[in-house]
C-alpha cells in the first residue's frame, strides 16, 4: 500500500508552491528587476512544482515527485527572503546550488527515487561537500554593497563577513569551476545510464536524461559567461543581450527536466503493461 500525504494535502502543497513562485516573481519585478531575471524563477519553478505534483499524485510513495516540488520552491523562497530580509542576501547567493544538487539526485535516482550504485553516490557526495564548503565561504566573504552580486537597494552589509573584500572573487571563481565540473560529471553519468539501459528501460530514461543534459548545459553556460566577466542582466551594458539569452536558455533547460520526469511516468505505465517483468516502481538498472 502506498504511503504519502493525502490527496488534499498534496493539492495544498502544490498550490502553496505555485503561490511562492508567483510571489517571488512579483517581488523581484516590484524591486525593478528586468523580465529576464524575474520570469525564470516563477516560470521554471511553476513547471517543477506542477510536474512534481503530478508525479507525486500518481506515485505518492516515491520521493521523486516531492523532490521536484522542492526544487521548484527553493529558489522562490530564497528570493522572497532576500527582498523581505535583505540581510539574507549572502544566503541567497550561496544556497542557490541546493536545487541543482537535488536535481542531480533526481537524475541519478529516477525512477525509483533511490540511488543504487556507488558510481552515482560518490560524485553526489563529493558535490555536496564541495558546495557546502562553497556556501560557507560565500557567507563569510560576500559583501553585497561592494561586490555587485545583489541589486541595491535593498541590500545591507553582511554581518557575518570575516574576510577581506578581495577574497570573494576567488571564492566565486572556484564556485563557477565547481559548477562546470559538476555539470560535466552529471552529464557523463546520465549518458552512461542511458547507454547501459536496454529496451523499455532506455525508453523510460530518455526524456528525463535528455532534460538533465540540457539543464547541465544551461548551468555550465551561465557559469562560463559570468566567469568571463559578463555583467548581470538589467544593468544597461552592451553585453546585456548575451546574459539575456543565457537566462532564457537556462529557463528552457530547467523546464525540460521535470517535463521529462512527467513524460517518463507515462512511459513507465505503458511499458509496465507491455513488459510483464518490469515493475512500475522498480529501479532501472544503472550498471
Amino acid at each position: 500500500m502506498d504511503n504519502g500525504p493525502s490527496s488534499r494535502s498534496l493539492t495544498l502543497m502544490g498550490l502553496a508552491g505555485l503561490g511562492l513562485c508567483a510571489a517571488a516573481s512579483s517581488l523581484s519585478a516590484a524591486n525593478g528587476r528586468p523580465p529576464e531575471v524575474f520570469l525564470p524563477v516563477g516560470i521554471s519553478g511553476a513547471v517543477f512544482v506542477t510536474s512534481g505534483y503530478l508525479v507525486a499524485r500518481q506515485r505518492p510513495a516515491n520521493r521523486i515527485g516531492y523532490l521536484l516540488i522542492l526544487i521548484g520552491v527553493a529558489p522562490p523562497i530564497l528570493v522572497i527572503l532576500r527582498y523581505l530580509f535583505p540581510v539574507t542576501a549572502p544566503l541567497n547567493q550561496s544556497a542557490g546550488v541546493i536545487p541543482a544538487l537535488l536535481l542531480a539526485y533526481v537524475l541519478f535516482a529516477f525512477p525509483s527515487g533511490h540511488l543504487t550504485g556507488r558510481i552515482e553516490r560518490l560524485p553526489l557526495l563529493a558535490m555536496t561537500i564541495f558546495f557546502t564548503l562553497f556556501a560557507v565561504a560565500v557567507i563569510l566573504s560576500l559583501e553585497p554593497p561592494e561586490h555587485g552580486v545583489s541589486r541595491c537597494p535593498p541590500c545591507v552589509p553582511n554581518p557575518l563577513r570575516l574576510t577581506d573584500l578581495s577574497f570573494f572573487p576567488v571564492v566565486s571563481t572556484v564556485g563557477d569551476i565547481g559548477i562546470v565540473a559538476s555539470a560535466m560529471v552529471v552529464s557523463a553519468l546520465c549518458i552512461r545510464r542511458w547507454f547501459l539501459a536496454r529496451g523499455a528501460a532506455r525508453r523510460i530514461l530518455t526524456p528525463v536524461l535528455f532534460g538533465g543534459l540540457v539543464t547541465a548545459i544551461g548551468f555550465s553556460s551561465t557559469s562560463l559567461v559570468l566567469g568571463a566577466g559578463v555583467p548581470v542582466p538589467g544593468h544597461g551594458t552592451r553585453t546585456h543581450v548575451w546574459c539575456t539569452t543565457t537566462c532564457h536558455g537556462c529557463l528552457t533547460a530547467r523546464s525540460l527536466g521535470p517535463v521529462g520526469c512527467r513524460s517518463d511516468e507515462d512511459r513507465l505505465r505503458r511499458d509496465a503493461r507491455a513488459v510483464p517483468s518490469h515493475r512500475p516502481d522498480g529501479m532501472v538498472p544503472a550498471g
